[in-house]
């Protein structure tokens, strides 16, 4: 009910888009964006949450923390662009996610037959 379980407390402040390939979903923003902390979670509606995308904590002047789960694998172009309050405790986390996404890129790069092109 509003955007909060009766039952657990759990209130939904982020808003999430089902990937492309209708395996997982993505990190697309924030409801609040005047929220301090944010735990992303590791599944919404049964599926993994994999991506941050694009902007999606943009504008997140207040954000000092983030949580985020070892399911997410990529974190997109300026997610957190103009989240001036984050603090470092977040970046390993954060790193974590752009490794992720690194090595996912150098694989496909050289399984691609276009690698020599």
């Amino acid at each position: 009910e509003n955007e909060i379980c009766k039952v657990c407390g759990y209130e939904e402040v982020l808003v999430f888009a089902l990937e492309p390939d209708g395996e997982s979903y993505r990190v697309s923003g924030v409801k609040d964006k005047s929220r301090t902390e944010v735990a992303v979670p590791s599944n919404y509606k049964g599926l993994p949450v994999t991506v941050i995308g694009f902007e999606a904590f943009k504008g997140c002047k207040k954000l000092v923390s983030v949580t985020m789960p070892d399911t997410v694998e990529t974190i997109s172009e300026n997610a957190f662009y103009s989240c001036e309050a984050l603090l470092p405790s977040c970046f390993p986390q954060i790193l974590k996610a752009l490794k992720k996404a690194l090595f996912s890129i150098a694989v496909s790069l050289k399984t691609s037959k276009y690698r020599n092109q």
